[in-house]
């Protein structure tokens, strides 16, 4: 931030008004070389200095004069002068920057207003950029949202490293809406959108993709956990309760898919998650598919060994072993 100590010091003797600060300068300035000139006029004990001594006071005088007065019109210029920068920083790069809001003269309400001004500007953009890559129903990323959230995920993953795809469907939709309204079908899909939204503290990346569909990406994951994460969000919708539709229960089937980071491309494997999922539609609903497996080749959650499970340091396995004993995934 810029130094306001000159300014600082004359905003004491001159608290609000930024004209009498100018002025005060200005003045100092144009008397210096007369303050010089009676200095050394009177100060002189033997007669009247000559022309060129006083030619030489004046000249010296004028030249000081005139560099403090241009260095306190920089200073009085300052709080102007840190307006302008603020606002061209904000204008290149969107960065806010502090500015002193404690004048009260003119050149301080300046400071006041174009840091309200851009503090303003950057949340109504915020909240733009929000609405345009959030789902407002559910608060999760809408399509646009989380492909750009997983093309900054994928491109830190390193290539070797194992990532899955778990696709949810509300079962039934259409069912909700025709039998308890547009009301329900909405509470339904804001539930389970808070339900996803809890596994952002493992680096999951949660999605309303469309309609009634959730996408829900774990990075550096195995099948294991990928598999136990989609079983515990399957378990966890059927036990959903809403307190407006007492009635309402609703299910979930999911599908799920994995693959080495460097050895696939998003489309392919939300393909291979997206034909899981509706196999397990055909196979009755309410239910995980894991995609290139049969149900009797999935290792069962109660079948893993958590010890070393952990041990692999997936965000999700340590999620899914600190609740194993209950709760919702």
């Amino acid at each position: 931030m810029a130094d306001f100590t000159f300014y600082g010091l004359l905003d004491r003797f001159f608290p609000g008004s930024f004209k009498l600060k100018l002025f005060a300068v200005a003045f100092v300035g144009v008397h210096l070389p007369f303050i010089a000139l009676l200095a050394s006029t009177l100060g002189h004990t033997e007669g009247t200095p000559s022309p060129a001594t006083l030619g030489a006071v004046v000249l010296a005088a004028t030249a000081v004069a005139t560099i403090l007065t241009i260095a306190g019109i920089r200073a009085v210029l300052k709080p102007v002068s840190a307006a302008t920068e603020a606002l061209a920083a904000y204008e290149s790069g969107r960065e806010l920057t502090s500015l002193p809001l404690g004048f009260g003269d003119e050149a301080g309400r300046l400071l006041r207003s174009v840091d309200a001004l851009t503090r303003t500007v950057e949340g109504l953009l915020i909240r733009q950029e929000e609405a345009a890559i959030l789902d407002p129903l559910t608060g999760l990323r809408n399509r646009r949202g989380f492909d750009e959230a997983l093309e900054r995920t994928l491109e830190r993953c390193p290539p070797e490293s194992d990532i899955a795809l778990i696709v949810v469907d509300i079962d039934h939709f259409k069912r909700v809406n025709d039998g308890y309204g547009h009301l329900a079908g909405d509470a339904a899909l804001a539930a389970v959108g808070q339900m996803l939204a809890a596994l952002a503290e493992a680096g999951v990346i949660a999605g309303r993709y469309g309609g009634e569909e959730f996408l829900v990406f774990v990075p550096e994951t195995n099948a294991v956990a990928a598999d136990y994460l989609a079983e515990r969000i399957r378990a966890a919708a059927a036990d959903l309760a809403f307190e407006a539709f007492p009635d309402l229960r609703i299910t979930v089937s999911a599908g799920v898919a994995t693959a080495r980071a460097g050895e696939t491309t998003f489309r392919c494997l939300y393909g291979r998650a997206d034909r899981a999922l509706y196999r397990a539609k055909r196979e009755g609903r309410n239910r995980v598919a894991f995609a290139g497996l049969q149900p009797d080749q999935i290792v069962q959650p109660d079948e893993i060994d958590w010890a070393d499970a952990v041990s692999l340091e997936s965000p999700v396995l340590r999620i899914a072993s600190a609740r194993k004993g209950g709760g919702t995934a």
